[in-house]
């Protein structure tokens, strides 16, 4: 759960990261990969955070 969590907060940031990058220089190789980085970290604190009560519901 604590992961997913991590996950979750890292992608926050790298969205932030990403629109910060954007308004300063519009849409640079950085942004694009901020960008990317930002949908599979919060692609994969989902799946962790749903794993995780997945497992407790079976248990």
């Amino acid at each position: 759960m604590v992961i997913g969590i991590v996950y979750i907060m890292l992608g926050v940031l790298f969205t932030i990261i990403a629109g910060y990058s954007g308004q300063n220089s519009g849409w640079s190789m950085f942004t694009i990969i901020y960008a990317i980085i930002a949908i599979v970290d919060l692609g994969a604190g989902v799946r962790h955070i749903q794993r995780h009560r997945l497992n407790k519901t079976k248990k």
